[in-house]
Formats: structure tokens, sequence, C-alpha cells
């Protein structure tokens, strides 16, 4: 089992073989006790799944009291930047801990079978519009299908994978996840997912000669134009209210135009999905001078 203090801190913990039923009834998933007397030993395995060495034994004389006042994070995540793993700067023998947005498919329930196990391969995409691959194993195939299955509608799709392990395939960084160990999160209802959405993504609204198309601004090009991020954008909204026009961030993008790149994608143009997303953008005189001559179209913002 894993056990998280209060201040995030993270380590293994083995129940004698032999002690197993004293201590059956009462550890429970999520419950928060005070350890008196285990014992610690060293880990002796190849792959672990925190950085922690050390590890505790609870043994006979140790005791379990049941505490109400735990003021720590429930669940002690430690996530690992999207850079770090696919520069190679992470090491293989110790598990990861992702979180991102789940980025629409076609078909994003493309379950495969490969040697009688379900397989499900996704690409998710952090704050800083940064994307990664995560393959899914066993029953976090059915977790996540389910979810999107019952939820079609719902965007965005965020998830952590808990206790993942970095993988490489021909040379491509990925996180996959491992056996029995690894835990997931779909939109789940904790402090991390909750917070991630709120910076996620701006929804802007854009005008070329020929209409209007709403775009979305993810939060490192956010903040590159506005100086603020989405996060305080909605901290502001949720203490003066939902109007525009007390945001004077905002005026320093209406009506200033912009060369950008957008990404289409197939259910985009297929399914009629109008979800579409800033990949980048720039307000360079040189460039949109360029790209009005390629294309003889001006594009600006509207608030």
């Amino acid at each position: 089992m894993i056990l998280v203090d209060e201040q995030g801190n993270v380590i293994q913990a083995t129940v004698i073989k032999y002690q197993f039923n004293k201590f059956l009834n009462d550890l429970k998933e999520g419950g928060s006790y005070l350890i008196v007397s285990p014992t610690m030993g060293k880990q002796h395995r190849s792959f672990l799944l925190h950085s922690e060495q050390n590890k505790l034994n609870f043994i006979g004389s140790t005791i379990l009291l049941k505490s109400k006042d735990f003021s720590g994070s429930t669940y002690g995540f430690s996530f690992v930047h999207y850079e770090t793993i696919l520069t190679n700067n992470f090491p293989r023998n110790c598990s990861i801990d992702v979180i991102g947005a789940v980025i629409p498919k076609d078909d994003p329930l493309k379950v495969q079978i490969v040697n009688g196990t379900r397989r499900l391969k996704i690409d998710i995409r952090n704050l800083e519009g940064e994307e990664i691959e995560v393959t899914l194993w066993f029953e976090l195939v059915d977790q996540l299908a389910s979810y999107i299955q019952q939820n079609p509608n719902k965007t965005p799709v965020v998830i952590v994978l808990r206790f993942g392990k970095k993988n490489e395939l021909q040379g491509e960084p990925s996180v996959t996840s491992w056996f029995k160990w690894s835990k997931l999160f779909v939109n789940t209802d904790i402090d991390e997912i909750n917070k991630f959405k709120e910076r996620y993504k701006l929804s802007v609204v854009v005008r070329d000669e020929e209409g209007t198309i709403a775009l979305t601004l993810f939060d490192r090009d956010t903040v590159g134009l506005v100086k603020i991020s989405c996060k305080d954008l909605v901290e502001k909204t949720n203490r003066i209210g939902d109007t525009l026009s007390l945001f004077p961030e905002l005026n320093i993008v209406k009506n200033r135009t912009f060369a950008m790149k957008v990404t289409v994608r197939n259910c985009n143009v297929e399914k009629q999905n109008q979800q579409y997303t800033i990949s980048s953008l720039t307000d360079d005189e040189e460039i949109i001078a360029e790209f009005n001559t390629k294309l003889n179209a001006k594009v600006n913002f509207m608030v």
C-alpha cells in the first residue's frame, strides 16, 4: 500500500503476512491514521512507485489509530512535466503521475486486444499545450471508455494517471499504466482536476472577411496575450460577475489582427464538431502581410 503524510511525502508500506488479519478491517483507502511503532526497511524492487527508497512495515506491535484532523492532500500526486518525459530526463525505474485533457479523436474508444488483453491509446494535453501519448490496460480501459460513452458531450475530459510507467517505442517516449498498481481518475471531483479545468483554456471568437468562428486558446497563449491566466480570469469572474466590460485585460486583444494556425481534425469535418483549437498565433506585421497576400483575408479578435 502507499501512504502519504500531510506534507505530501509518499512512502510504501507492507503488512507482514501473519499480521494481515490484525489490520484487514481497519485500513481503508482514503482513511487517515496515526501509525505507532512500525519498522523501517529498504525496498528491493527494480521498479519503484515513488522515489523513497525506504518502506514501512506493519508488525505485531504496530498500533493504528484513526485520525480526524488530517489536512494534507488525499493522494499526494507528484506530477511530472511532459517535457521531462519527452526529453528522456526521467528514470524508467520510477513511477509517473500525469494529468491532462484527453484530446478528441475520430474514434476515442478504439480498444485493441493485445495477447488477450485490452489496450487503449489516448493523447492528453497539458496547460502548456504539450501533448503526450498514454496507454491504458486492463480495467482502466473500461473505466475511461465507460465514462466517455456515458458522457459523450462532456468536455474537457481530464484524467490523472497515478503510478504510470515511462515507455518508449521506436524512440518515442510515452506513458503507460502499470499492471494493478496504476489508478485512473476521470473528471473526478478532486482538487487537482478541478484546478486544471479552471486554468485549461479560454474560448474566443475571431472574425475575418468571411464570417466568425469560436476557437480555443490554451493557457500558455492566453498569458502571453493578456498577461493573465485562465484561472485568474475565472476567479475574477466569480468575484465580480460575468461581464466582459469589467475585464480591462481583454481590451488588449479587441479588434487586433493576428495570423493564426488552427488545428482542424477529422471530427470537425465529418461530425461537424465546431470545437477548433488555436495551435499558434502571432501579431507580427510581416507575417500578417504575407498571410494577407496569399489569402487576401484579415482576422480580428472579437470580445
